[in-house]
């Protein structure tokens, strides 16, 4: 059961800078906080599933949380991870379509959903807002393209680097001093398109070669500008 609890208040939240609604003005984002809903997830937890309708637009005021789809015996395919700040569901709500994927808590998390009537209010006062969305679509279809490219390309041990790259980058915008990167070898192993044996074999390597540090399902990068070399990146 999804576990109700007083709702982080927008004007106050802690990544709101991150977010498209630092763009509304004091009054719209005090509606903002009374109108929509904010619900913590537990870990393994689904937010919306493949299949259903989008009711609206989900923001991570905290956690972590995986967007995949369900490919052949049940194996996940991760599309993305999302960070606190970032807002996800969007492609199907501007497309009126129901979702191709599932998105799932990977550690508590706390979701604030805002329904399609006051977000469509919101693109038709806040032009610009439409606008970043916009942005926003085109930079997930240019990272899907970017992983489509790697999978096809490039070796297991250099999407895992790539993978740990991008997550040590987009993992928290909030506190940038973070350098930990907290997630288990099957989710690696499923966004980076590997076997999960394959991955902590891969995992080991990059350890042997001190370019990470590894403290039970936490990873710490070491030696970013090896990882870089490691995943072919900038080369």
């Amino acid at each position: 059961m999804q576990k109700k609890f007083e709702k982080p208040r927008c004007g106050e939240c802690a990544v709101r800078f991150l977010t498209y609604f630092n763009l509304l003005n004091t009054e719209d984002l005090l509606e903002l906080s009374i109108e929509k809903t904010s619900t913590v997830y537990k870990k393994g937890q689904n937010i919306f599933y493949e299949g259903t309708n989008p009711n609206g637009l989900y923001c991570l005021n905290s956690g972590r949380v995986k967007i995949f789809r369900n490919g052949n015996e049940g194996k996940e395919q991760i599309i993305r991870f999302v960070s606190p700040g970032d807002i996800f569901g969007i492609k199907s709500l501007i497309e009126g379509k129901k979702y191709t994927t599932t998105a799932c808590a990977i550690e508590d998390s706390v979701v604030c959903f805002i329904g399609n009537r006051r977000m469509f209010h919101l693109f038709m006062k806040y032009p610009n807002m439409t606008n970043h969305l916009l942005i926003k679509l085109s930079r997930m279809l240019e990272e899907a393209e970017q992983k489509m490219t790697s999978i096809a390309m490039k070796t297991v041990k250099e999407r895992v680097a790539e993978e740990l790259l991008n997550m040590y980058s987009n993992f928290d915008k909030v506190n940038k001093e973070a350098k930990d990167i907290r997630l288990s070898r099957e989710d690696l192993a499923n966004a980076v398109g590997s076997a999960t044996e394959t991955v902590i074999r891969t995992i080991a390597e990059l350890k042997e070669e001190k370019l990470i540090e590894i403290d039970c399902r936490t990873v710490r990068i070491l030696n970013l500008k090896g990882l870089q070399k490691a995943a072919r990146i900038n080369e």
